[in-house]
């Protein structure tokens, strides 16, 4: 499920509107103003969830860009967002990030994957593209990499690459298309429907790509 919600800080009745697929109420939102704030006055806030979807469909990120108009969250002072809500990741469509934020942005991504337990790295390193296995008895090895539209690396891999992508809810088959076509961007048709591509959830993923990596050493991840 993804909620569309609304926090209201109790002590200063600062409001943050945004958007989640974890529980809503425990949740503390992602904003860096919000974030700060909860810092400096204490995490004591109300929740409201006003609006959930089984997946960010056209209608649900209509829905949550139109509020952030009328609500004026990015302009008024009673609201911490620094940007419209549009359903899909906070980010505005069609806005670029700096260079800055995209090395933040993959540095988080790769943290996050140093953060998991050996065990758990070792459960992914099985097989490259089709689940064939990996021969542990030589050196070397070619990573998948999948990088979002902006060009920030979201996934390394040397296991099974369909696996990834299902757990992650990707585009699967899309990607390994792109990954088989080196690195072609998924979605860039005109003529593909749009509409659909919203109301499947998969309009996020427009111009992700997948690709191969440089070539690594096995027991370097």
């Amino acid at each position: 499920m993804v909620h569309l919600y609304i926090k209201i800080h109790n002590k200063t009745g600062l409001k943050y509107f945004g958007k989640t697929t974890c529980d809503p109420f425990s949740y503390k939102g992602s904003g860096t103003h919000w974030k700060n704030h909860l810092t400096k006055h204490g995490e004591d806030v109300n929740t409201i969830v006003i609006r959930s979807s089984h997946k960010p469909t056209s209608e649900f990120q209509s829905f949550a860009l139109e509020f952030s108009k009328i609500n004026n969250i990015v302009e008024s002072k009673e609201w911490a967002n620094k940007i419209p809500e549009n359903g899909l990741d906070g980010f505005p469509p069609g806005g670029k990030r700096s260079q800055k934020t995209k090395k933040k942005i993959s540095k988080s991504v790769r943290n996050t994957w140093n953060n998991k337990s050996t065990k758990e790295k070792k459960s992914w390193h099985v097989a490259l593209l089709e689940g064939k296995k990996i021969n542990k008895h030589k050196q070397w090895y070619t990573p998948i990499m999948i990088y979002n539209s902006e060009d920030v690396l979201m996934f390394e891999t040397k296991c099974n690459f369909i696996e990834v992508c299902k757990i992650n809810n990707l585009p699967t088959y899309t990607l390994k298309e792109s990954y088989q076509a080196d690195g072609r961007k998924i979605y860039q048709n005109p003529d593909r429907n749009t509409k659909r591509l919203h109301e499947n959830g998969m309009i996020q993923y427009r111009g992700w790509y997948a690709k191969k990596g440089k070539r690594k050493q096995h027991g370097k991840i």
